[in-house]
């Protein structure tokens, strides 16, 4: 939930945190606004970004979506020892900090 750990980051923020273009950013956060979950504001240091936070709804339903993202891990990670867990984990950072790399260079080569 990185809204709820970064209260008033902006969409662009969110973009480059997520790996994901800023069209993508756009049209969820407008869905998450007409549900009433997120609110948008102008940034006061950036007249042209948009700053987002939770609104208290959006906050009441962050325990919720914590503890079922929580559940699907442990259910997923059933199988797994402690031990295969953190190597899964270790691994599957590495195969994500690798694929951002590999992004970031071909955005460069264009």
């Amino acid at each position: 939930m990185c809204l709820l750990r970064h209260p008033g980051i902006t969409q662009d923020t969110m973009a480059r945190h997520f790996h994901l273009d800023k069209g993508t950013i756009a049209r969820t956060v407008k869905k998450m606004e007409d549900a009433g979950l997120i609110s948008r504001r102008v940034d006061p240091e950036n007249r042209r970004a948009l700053c987002l936070s939770l609104t208290r709804k959006g906050s009441e339903m962050a325990p919720e979506i914590l503890a079922i993202d929580q559940e699907w891990e442990q259910t997923i990670c059933s199988g797994l020892s402690g031990g295969e867990k953190e190597q899964m984990l270790a691994l599957l950072k590495h195969v994500a900090e690798s694929s951002i790399k590999t992004i970031r260079k071909l955005e460069e080569h264009n």
